[in-house]
């Protein structure tokens, strides 16, 4: 299934809230609505750390199954805004010589927690 302008623009703004709320304010971000290949990613943050800038994106196209979209939009937007915020602890964890695959599942429960005590009761 194809995302759209609106779900784009929908997605962007749930971002902007969220990056307000938690005062990220020290990055530069920008919005993309470009394809990943992987249909199985709704979302996804390319990072430049030593300037602060961050791109977020929103896949094009998604797996074919029903979905809640404005719902898988907002959640998505809120989880990237997540990884934003949660993104110097796992530079600081990679340039300690810890591996991919002890950060990203602890960084990954913690937007888990985020997700359920903010965004899911906080909208």
């Amino acid at each position: 299934m194809k995302t759209t302008a609106k779900h784009f623009k929908i997605f962007k703004a749930e971002c902007e809230k969220w990056i307000n709320r938690f005062g990220l304010f020290n990055w530069e971000v920008g919005y993309y609505h470009k394809e990943d290949g992987d249909t199985s990613t709704f979302s996804w943050t390319v990072y430049r750390y030593s300037g602060r800038a961050v791109d977020v994106c929103l896949n094009r196209t998604w797996q074919d199954r029903p979905y809640n979209m404005e719902y898988e939009l907002r959640l998505s937007a809120f989880h990237e805004v997540c990884e934003i915020l949660l993104y110097p602890l796992r530079y600081l964890g990679e340039c300690r010589f810890l591996s991919d695959g002890e950060i990203d599942p602890e960084v990954h429960s913690i937007i888990r927690i985020l997700e359920s005590v903010l965004w899911r009761k906080g909208k």
